[in-house]
C-alpha cells in the first residue's frame, strides 16, 4: 500500500521517535515503506516521513550503481548494486555537519549502527 509522505514542516518530522519492541511485526510496514519509496522515485524513506514516529528507515541504493548515459560508473558505486536494507532502531554513533556554500544547502553525515545484529533486516522480509 502506498502511504502519504509528509511535507517539510510537519511536527512529527522533528519529534524524537520511539523504538520498536522486540517481536513487533514489521513485515507489512516494511513492504509498504518500500512500495511508497519506489512510487516516489526515492532511494530512502524513514518512519516519520509517513507519519510513523518509530525508529525505522528503508534504503535502496541500487540506482546509484547504474551509470548515467554516456558516463563510466565509478568502481565504488558498483558495490551499491545490491544495497537494499531496512534499519530498525538504529542509533547514530557519530554525526558531523558540513555546509555546501555553492548550493546553500546543509548536508548531514551520520554513521548508523544497529542495536543488535537482529535489527538490521534484509529487505526480503
Amino acid at each position: 500500500m502506498i502511504l502519504p509522505i509528509l511535507s517539510y514542516g510537519s511536527p512529527i518530522l522533528r519529534k524524537e521517535c520511539d523504538e520498536f519492541e522486540e517481536g513487533e511485526s514489521l513485515k507489512d510496514l516494511v513492504s509498504d515503506m518500500f512500495e511508497t519509496m519506489y512510487a516516489a522515485s526515492g532511494v530512502g524513506l524513514a518512519g516519520p516521513q509517513i507519519g510513523i514516529s518509530k525508529r525505522i528507515f528503508t534504503v535502496d541504493a541500487s540506482p546509484f550503481a547504474e551509470p548515467e548515459e554516456g558516463e563510466e560508473l565509478d568502481e565504488k558505486l558498483k558495490e551499491l548494486k545490491d544495497f537494499k536494507k531496512v534499519f530498525v532502531n538504529p542509533i547514530i554513533e557519530n554525526e558531523t555537519r558540513s555546509f555546501n556554500y555553492d548550493k546553500s544547502s546543509r548536508v548531514n553525515h551520520a554513521h548508523y549502527v544497529s542495536t543488535s545484529k537482529n535489527h538490521q533486516k534484509d529487505s526480503k522480509l
